[in-house]
């Protein structure tokens, strides 16, 4: 892990918290943070041109009192010189929802049609997560894709390719008689925790021809992503999305190329490097269960990331954090390209 964190490091030229990651491994103690479940990222000092190395607690088991959170903190900020920046965020879990609906649903969790970004789908086996963004596929002609998480569409990868997708999702009373827009087209496998690390987690459906989906959210007739982001986020970038849970959030980039981020699945608890952390902006989370697989965009609804997981504590009212895959390795290993549909 911190190899490939010091090389980023430095080529942002921020040599204080590439000695504060380098310090950190001398010591040997970044093999036991990661064992530990500590996430390792990038964040600005406040300092023009310097970052800080942000560190990111997500294990319980290493001590959740004040005492032993102060320890921690105490040892890794003499270690690195201060050149760190701590929190506890508690654990980190998968983003889709199984809470029953009320009896009034928010449009998100109805039938769509025709489909739109933030609703309701999932695999038949699934409970609820969210429509991403539409797109075409290299060597697919015109074919129109959903693209959501794995564990949405390809249910952590125990799916197979050609099973029916269902909108809305089986939590918010979808059926494989009544709700079916399209068929599993392909996933960017999970990786267990003894296999190699994760990037991403993607798959898409193959909408069914005669289903339509629509790139509109709410009034006004524009499109909610308006192309793909072509430079990495940078923390402090706004940031939007919208989803089934929560509708639109708006939110802040708080770290970026955060590695070891563990998450809890029904599969096990996996890992991911190259992590974007995000913030709620006032009181609420950026996003909650079900929100997953939707797409984050920038301040010119540029797509920049795919929400996967969500963490329990951390935020700046204590209210939890997300993480969304960068969209750049997302449409790389599905061979995507937004679809112009109107």
């Amino acid at each position: 892990m911190l190899p490939k964190l010091l090389q980023r490091l430095y080529a942002r030229r921020s040599a204080s918290a590439a000695f504060a990651a380098d310090r950190l491994a001398v010591d040997g103690y970044s093999g036991r943070l990661v064992r530990s479940g500590v996430a390792l990222g990038i964040v600005p000092s406040g300092r023009v041109g310097k970052d800080q190395l942000a560190v990111r607690i997500q294990d319980a088991g290493i001590g959740t009192s004040p005492g032993a959170m102060g320890e921690l903190a105490r040892r890794l900020e003499s270690l690195t010189k201060g050149e760190v920046q701590i929190r506890y965020i508690g654990s980190v879990v998968k983003c889709s929802s199984s809470q029953v609906p009320p009896t009034v649903r928010p449009w998100q969790q109805c039938e769509a049609r025709p489909i739109l970004p933030g609703c309701s789908i999932g695999h038949f086996g699934t409970t609820a997560g969210s429509v991403g963004g539409f797109f075409h596929r290299d060597g697919c002609g015109s074919a129109v894709f959903i693209l959501s998480n794995n564990h949405i569409l390809a249910n952590e990868s125990r799916a197979r390719l050609g099973d029916v997708i269902i909108q809305p999702a089986p939590a918010d009373g979808g059926t494989i008689l009544m709700s079916r827009v399209g068929t599993l087209a392909a996933e960017v496998p999970l990786n267990g925790i003894h296999g190699p690390v994760n990037f991403v987690d993607a798959a898409i459906c193959e909408v069914d021809h005669d289903v339509k989906c629509t790139p509109v959210v709410g009034i006004g007739g524009t499109p909610w992503i308006t192309g793909i982001r072509g430079a990495p986020l940078d923390v402090d970038d706004p940031v939007r999305k919208v989803g089934r849970s929560t509708e639109i959030t708006e939110g802040t980039v708080s770290a970026i190329e955060v590695d070891d981020v563990w998450v809890d699945y029904d599969i096990g608890r996996l890992s991911f490097n190259g992590q974007i952390e995000i913030e709620g902006n006032g009181l609420s989370p950026f996003a909650i269960g079900g929100d997953s697989g939707s797409i984050v965009i920038d301040k010119d609804g540029k797509a920049c990331g795919l929400l996967f997981a969500v963490s329990s504590l951390g935020g700046p009212h204590g209210s939890g954090l997300a993480f969304a895959n960068p969209i750049d390795e997302v449409v790389r290993n599905l061979n995507l390209s937004l679809a112009n549909l109107r």
